[in-house]
């Protein structure tokens, strides 16, 4: 199975191809898209779906999975990111992917067993699992490969079928 892992966001998404063969995951791909915040919205929203497009059709993925984001300070942020959501539901009904959303609470205590990890934490199980990461990633990119290993490896936690 092979799988697109996002981590979305409005000026970076992080994201993780991977790919699980038996009881082994490989990471196949990952990174950071990065949004310029100076276009306006139809421009971001465009970027974000060219980018996303071309990894599945590239990498020929059968999921899509995304961690579903929360309201926290700016409900404007909330609704913005709604939009990109929205691009990930496209692409899945496109291609006709699995589309699989967690939220951040699921992917931590799937990835480091503790529903309240810290950045840090989730980056740390990430290294833990991946030793021959660079261990500068950014977050964003953690983020998306912790997304992937939930959907690959703990999904079983919350009976989402592989």
């Amino acid at each position: 199975m092979k799988i697109l892992a996002i981590d979305p966001g409005t000026r970076f998404a992080g994201y993780a191809v991977m790919q699980k063969k038996g009881r082994s995951i490989q990471l196949l791909d990952h990174g950071l898209l990065k949004i310029k915040t100076t276009n306006g919205w139809t421009h971001r929203v465009g970027t974000y779906y060219d980018f996303f497009l071309k990894k599945i059709q590239d990498h020929k993925v059968e999921d899509l999975c995304f961690e579903t984001p929360f309201l926290y300070r700016n409900p404007s942020t909330f609704m913005k990111l709604g939009y990109i959501r929205g691009i990930n539901y496209l692409l899945a009904h496109q291609f006709n992917l699995n589309l699989h959303e967690y939220s951040p609470s699921e992917v931590k205590q799937a990835t480091c067993l503790k529903g309240n990890a810290s950045k840090q934490q989730v980056a740390c199980a990430v290294y833990k699992y991946f030793p021959t990461l660079e261990r500068s990633l950014k977050d964003d990119i953690t983020d998306a490969i912790s997304v992937g290993l939930c959907r690959l490896v703990a999904n079983r936690l919350y009976n989402k079928p592989s």
